[in-house]
């Protein structure tokens, strides 16, 4: 229940047997790290009219005051919470007037806890981003107000991150491996995220055939969906390269330097003669050469040679 109070204390009459009392209460004593909280606050049992100024113990500002009530809204967080995703705090609140031509403070102490953001990353990551490339996610903080959200992330560490016009989307460039980013949720630390970055992984080949007087086969190349949906713009394959080699009762008689742009469709009749009845044509895919977020190309050796090998008959 929201802390209020009754009309029989805010009309009660003035008494000089009776002390001055500062009363601090909230709505609620805890709340998501980064979620708006609020306490109200006031000075009983002073006559009618005097006016009093209330500060938060160690600030300048004042305490907004309407009718001789003060209501403070406010956004907190941490960055070391325990093992249960908790962390107390406290404010103490001081109340100053003039009464009986003497200076008066009053102090109460406001305790509440903070729990540990929950935070939903898209696409779920499992822990990890993808090295020198650019990591487009989404970060969702589900348990605070959609109209107070506004989050951003932030690190120490060898990442830069760049937050989109779109609320909740960034994009990551990691250069080191391990990683601790944490999510702000107006200015306060939210949730502290453990990432890894990993090494992008290899380009799935793929071969297609079109049986005719000359075996005419399609090369393909692209990136696992999980990458392609991460790394939109690092995951555009130019080249696939490698090696066309003729085999000859085992042995390789002739080897040539294979390149070409993506989905290109190899022709053995290109190879008609040099190639007899019964040999064998194998092509090795060893490297392709991808168009990352920069627009300049990176060369990817393949740590699996994808190869497909075709008899002449």
């Amino acid at each position: 229940m929201i802390f209020s109070f009754k009309p029989l204390l805010l009309l009660a009459t003035y008494s000089a047997y009776a002390q001055p009392m500062l009363s601090v209460s909230y709505e609620k004593n805890y709340g998501v790290a980064g979620e708006a909280m609020e306490f109200h606050y006031k000075v009983f049992n002073i006559p009618e009219g005097i006016p009093v100024t209330y500060r938060l113990q160690g600030f300048s500002f004042d305490l907004p005051v309407s009718n001789d009530i003060g209501v403070y809204k406010f956004y907190n967080g941490s960055d070391d919470f325990d093992n249960s995703g908790t962390k107390r705090k406290q404010q103490i609140i001081e109340a100053t007037f003039i009464l009986n031509n003497k200076n008066v403070t009053l102090r109460d102490t406001l305790v509440y806890y903070l729990l540990k953001a929950e935070v939903h990353i898209i696409p779920t990551l499992n822990g990890n981003l993808y090295l020198k490339c650019r990591n487009t996610i989404q970060v969702k903080l589900p348990e605070i107000d959609p109209e107070e959200f506004n989050p951003n992330l932030i690190s120490k560490e060898d990442v830069l991150i760049t937050r989109s016009e779109t609320t909740g989307f960034f994009d990551l460039i990691p250069n080191q491996s391990a990683l601790k980013v944490m999510v702000t949720q107006r200015g306060c630390s939210a949730h502290l995220l453990s990432l890894n970055a990993i090494e992008v992984p290899d380009a799935r080949i793929k071969f297609q055939y079109e049986h005719s007087h000359f075996v005419k086969i399609m090369v393909s190349a692209r990136y696992p969906e999980k990458f392609s949906r991460l790394c939109a713009t690092d995951s555009t394959i130019k080249l696939v390269e490698g090696e066309v080699s003729i085999l000859r009762a085992g042995i390789k008689i002739k080897v040539m330097p294979y390149s070409h742009e993506n989905n290109f469709v190899f022709d053995m009749a290109t190879l008609a003669s040099t190639i007899n009845k019964n040999d064998y044509v194998m092509i090795e895919i060893q490297k392709v050469t991808r168009i990352n977020y920069d627009q300049k190309e990176v060369v990817q050796q393949l740590k699996l040679k994808p190869s497909t090998k075709v008899i002449i008959n």
